[in-house]
């Protein structure tokens, strides 16, 4: 595969987040060559901030750290985030069981729903 072995100019793909504050620690948290880092892009302090970020439960230690994160990667610019991709879910309410899950799509649990 090209990606993973970093035989790109430039690439255009989405990653699609999820809530937790660890979502994006493969790719800007992990050294070049690790995780999902396909860019190769070393952001000096992030895998370590990532660490302590996923160890934290003190949700305002959390943002904080958060916080330092994202001022590391704005500084470094290792992505250039061009758009955000607009996910919807509607239904009737004669389905049941729909369950929105933006990180793996509107039918990840397809095999769930139900007239009624």
């Amino acid at each position: 595969m090209l990606l993973p072995a970093g035989n790109f100019d430039i690439a255009l793909f989405g990653w699609n987040g999820t809530p937790f504050l660890t979502s994006n620690q493969s790719i800007y948290g992990a050294n070049p060559g690790e995780g999902q880092n396909f860019n190769n892009a070393l952001v000096p302090g992030a895998p370590e901030l990532f660490a302590k970020l996923a160890s934290e439960f003190d949700p305002a230690k959390q943002k904080d750290i958060a916080n330092q994160i994202d001022v590391l990667l704005w500084e470094e610019a290792a992505t250039l985030p061009l758009f955000q991709s607009p996910d919807i879910t509607a239904f009737k309410n004669t389905v049941k069981n729909v369950s929105y899950n933006g990180a793996q799509g509107p039918t990840w649990n397809a095999f769930d729903w139900a007239l009624g």
